[in-house]
């Protein structure tokens, strides 16, 4: 059986921005408010192309949801021959809309490896879990792309951070 050529399931614009919309409202529900920092590069290694030495200079509050945080179940830091391993991860999800629409507010960055359009590996996210215990985490991998695109379009960013 055809799909119904009554409804238009992929690119329908209106339906894009409705779905859009209704992700940006569910993370400002349930989300928690975060500041977001931003890292410029001051040396960047050639061979490898990291920066080791960036500079901490812009940042902005813009509303996350915490997908899951690992390792506060019980598994603590451990010592093994390498040194301190901290297993501390958190995924946070952010609306693309609200990131470009925050990030463009900022100076114009000098020193930025990439544009601000998509949040990058290396910057960090200041998160208040709790009165007692605030926490910086780094940005260690940003998926851009959902397995599923909705209507044809995909509509946050999901972090992976690790303490």
């Amino acid at each position: 059986m055809a799909t119904n050529p009554y409804f238009k399931n992929q690119g329908y614009k209106p339906t894009q921005n409705l779905l859009e919309d209704l992700s940006e409202e569910s993370i400002k529900i349930n989300g928690i408010d975060v500041v977001y920092i931003v890292k410029t590069t001051d040396k960047v290694d050639g061979l490898f192309g990291d920066n080791q030495h960036g500079k901490l200079k812009n940042s902005f509050s813009i509303e996350m949801y915490l997908k899951n945080a690992k390792g506060f179940e019980g598994e603590r830091d451990i010592v093994n021959k390498f040194g301190m391993e901290v297993k501390d991860n958190v995924t946070l999800v952010v609306s693309k809309k609200r990131f470009r629409e925050e990030s463009f507010k900022l100076p114009q960055l000098t020193g930025r490896l990439y544009p601000m359009n998509r949040p990058i590996e290396g910057d960090l996210i200041y998160l208040p879990l709790s009165p007692t215990s605030d926490n910086l985490y780094e940005i260690k991998f940003v998926e851009n792309e959902d397995v599923m695109y909705q209507q044809g379009d995909y509509y946050t960013f999901r972090l992976d951070c690790e303490l």
